[in-house]
């Protein structure tokens, strides 16, 4: 396959950036854009004139020409276009949160399977050049035994609706955990929930994950924070990381703490990523490699649906 053609559902915040990239991307053509909106459309700058503008979703499932799909809508309506684009052949790549509820996850990775197209979810953190150095760290022994983990992932609106702000925040850092340590091996989960809007959803939620033989998690997560914060600090026996803009590794154990107060010597710092691609360029180039090959993308089905069942049991338990 020379190229892949794609289109793109929906053109909010996301669906923006995948129009933008793959208006120049090599062996992935844009060959339609779909929204609701046709002032939107008309807004959208320097596209080619081959590429169709449409408010027709199903104008494009039916459209043979199309191979794949990226579905950038809101949350609510992730499941039904991914199982209508399955159905019609395309591939598809869907922005997070995968689905709005566990239901329609488990109903999704069923036509998934069923379907023998390549399925990938958009947890663009999984393609970040510092999370994948924190990863490598981890498994090199850096850390010593990863005792805990901290994230806090806050924003000063917008709101979102259908969903609240853990499972349309804190997918994120739920997909680093399974990434890091595999959710499978989750075994308590604690959580609790502010609805300070009074909109049916959580506002603020602090969540507890306790992994078997593995760290504690905390996720502290609100889009009604008074300012826009994310971080996520791992501690380790032998050290410590943190990530929030690039990831800083601390090769300083807990105890040299005891004696000393104030920043690490700077032969205990090191900064392992000089120059970090574009998360949403090595997520394209990924989901375009496995429909080449046909192989599970790194952040298929499966994974999508462990994140699901985390998020869940989260809500479930707050």
């Amino acid at each position: 396959m020379e190229r892949v053609r794609c289109a793109v559902i929906g053109v909010g915040h996301f669906g923006r950036h995948y129009v933008r990239l793959l208006s120049d991307f090599h062996g992935l053509e844009l060959a339609a854009v779909v929204s609701r909106s046709a002032e939107t459309l008309a807004e959208l700058p320097n596209l080619p004139v081959s590429v169709q503008r449409t408010a027709n979703v199903g104008a494009v499932f039916s459209d043979s020409a199309i191979d794949a799909v990226i579905i950038a809508t809101p949350t609510p309506t992730h499941a039904a276009f991914a199982a209508a684009a399955l159905q019609a052949g395309k591939h598809v790549l869907v922005e997070k949160p995968m689905t709005a509820n566990l239901r329609e996850a488990e109903e999704l990775a069923e036509a998934v399977r069923v379907s023998g197209r390549v399925f990938m979810v958009g947890h663009q953190y999984l393609y970040n050049d510092h999370i994948k150095a924190l990863k490598e760290a981890i498994k090199a022994g850096e850390l010593g035994r990863v005792r805990a983990v901290f994230a806090e992932h806050f924003y000063h609106g917008p709101i979102r609706q259908g969903v609240g702000c853990f499972w349309e925040t804190a997918v994120h850092e739920t997909a680093i955990l399974d990434y890091l340590f595999g959710l499978d091996a989750v075994t308590d989960v604690a959580a609790r929930s502010f609805d300070l809007t009074s909109n049916g959803f959580d506002d603020w939620t602090t969540a507890t994950i306790s992994f078997a033989d593995g760290p504690t998690a905390t996720i502290i997560t609100s889009w009604y924070a008074p300012e826009k914060a994310r971080r996520l600090i791992v501690v380790g026996e032998a050290g410590s990381a943190s990530f929030a803009e690039e990831l800083t590794i601390f090769t300083e154990p807990p105890g040299a703490l005891r004696d000393r107060y104030g920043p690490a010597p700077a032969e205990c710092v090191r900064r392992p990523v000089e120059a970090a691609r574009e998360p949403l360029v090595s997520q394209l180039e990924h989901f375009l490699t496995c429909i080449r090959i046909g192989a599970e993308p790194r952040t298929g089905i499966e994974h999508g649906l462990r994140v699901i069942q985390l998020l869940d049991r989260v809500e479930r338990a707050r």
